[in-house]
């Protein structure tokens, strides 16, 4: 990865691409990237059959077992072609298909509450997300809902497509929060960068591969994993301050 300019910023280390959103990711070898990040990058979502808002597990009391599925896809997404079915896991260690008739109820059965699952977006895409009691947060001790995907129209993405994270940042949260958790995958970034850069360097720059890295791409990010221990207040408080990040988002990524 390069500067405008082109010097090296970085390097590649892992890639990741989640199939559902709030679920668990898959770990990739190498990715495209096309307007909407990787082909198949929150691909799927479920949707509250009684309020129609995407489910999310930034709002845990009704959607913490999410963290506990896992999907993948039976067939490798292409980009403008449809989203292609998935085999989701359940936490119990079922496995279903989104193409099966029987998926809606077995899901809202280990969700604890009616849902389906959709790879098209509700016209409104509306989020419902808690906010914990902790300073530089935008609310504190509340719960709201928003509208997400401002960035990236026609998917499930928060914010934008690609969610970049670099080892920097990492290291510059564990300095300021010795007893934060700092493992990348708390952070569901899409991918993560080998780098002496923190995030906020890397902002506001171009950002273009070398010749032989030409199927990689950017990203920004994200949120947790369930293999990861609980609830981790001291990473969240430390990246809540200002001018701190644990990612950046790449509105516009460019076909490599």
């Amino acid at each position: 990865m390069s500067k405008s300019q082109g010097d090296v910023i970085g390097t590649i280390e892992r890639i990741w691409r989640y199939p559902l959103k709030s679920a668990p990711g898959e770990a990739l070898g190498s990715a495209a990237l096309g307007d909407l990040g990787i082909p198949g990058d929150r691909g799927w979502a479920l949707i509250d059959r009684e309020t129609g808002y995407i489910g999310s597990a930034k709002l845990p009391r009704s959607w913490r077992s999410l963290l506990r599925f896992s999907a993948r896809y039976l067939a490798e997404p292409r980009p403008g072609s449809p989203v292609p079915a998935i085999e989701l896991t359940l936490p119990d260690g079922a496995c279903v298909r989104s193409d099966d008739p029987a998926a809606n109820d077995l899901i809202s059965t280990a969700i604890g509450r009616p849902v389906r699952l959709s790879s098209i977006p509700p016209r409104e895409r509306i989020v419902v997300r808690e906010w914990p009691d902790i300073d530089g947060m935008l609310f504190r001790a509340t719960e709201s809902a928003g509208e997400i995907g401002k960035a990236a129209p026609g998917a499930f993405f928060d914010h934008a497509p690609v969610h970049l994270l670099t080892t920097a940042s990492l290291a510059a949260l564990t300095a300021a929060a010795p007893h934060a958790d700092a493992d990348p995958l708390r952070f569901r970034p899409t991918l993560l960068i080998q780098s002496a850069e923190n995030a906020s360097g890397v902002r506001g720059k171009r950002l273009g591969w070398s010749p032989d890295q030409h199927r990689r791409r950017c990203a920004e990010g994200d949120r947790a994993k369930p293999s990861l221990r609980g609830r981790d207040f001291a990473a969240r408080k430390s990246v809540a301050q200002p001018r701190r990040a644990a990612g950046t988002c790449c509105r516009e990524p460019h076909p490599v």
